[in-house]
């Protein structure tokens, strides 16, 4: 079971959620989201728990705790928008929502600017 794990301070780091976790069953993983530049925590992170039963108790034992001085916020980790619309697509069949409706498109081409010159 994937667990959205948000409101982190900057201290918190995937070991911490891992003991915190850990209380209620198998930590399969437990991941703090960083800037790709700077490294910093950008406030969120994720937990795998191996057994269902297990991740909906941290859930339940943890959401709007304060572990240490921020209230964190846990809920079962969701798809985001852009990969439910990936995968619709993909199952659809073809020539289905050709109306373009909830379909991701690639960005318009930018206009050559040697192509109006004279």
């Amino acid at each position: 079971m994937k667990i959205y794990v948000g409101n982190l301070e900057v201290g918190v780091s995937g070991p911490d959620l891992h003991a915190a976790f850990g209380v209620y069953g198998d930590v399969t993983s437990a991941k703090v989201s960083t800037d790709y530049s700077t490294g910093a925590s950008r406030g969120f992170g994720f937990v795998e728990m191996a057994v269902q039963g297990q991740g909906e108790a941290a859930i339940t034992g943890l959401n709007r705790k304060e572990p240490r001085w921020q209230v964190m916020l846990v809920h079962e980790g969701r798809t985001s928008l852009r990969l439910r619309q990936k995968q619709i697509s993909k199952q659809a069949p073809s020539g289905a929502g050709t109306s373009g409706e909830g379909q991701l498109r690639d960005a318009p081409a930018k206009p050559d600017p040697g192509k109006n010159k004279q």
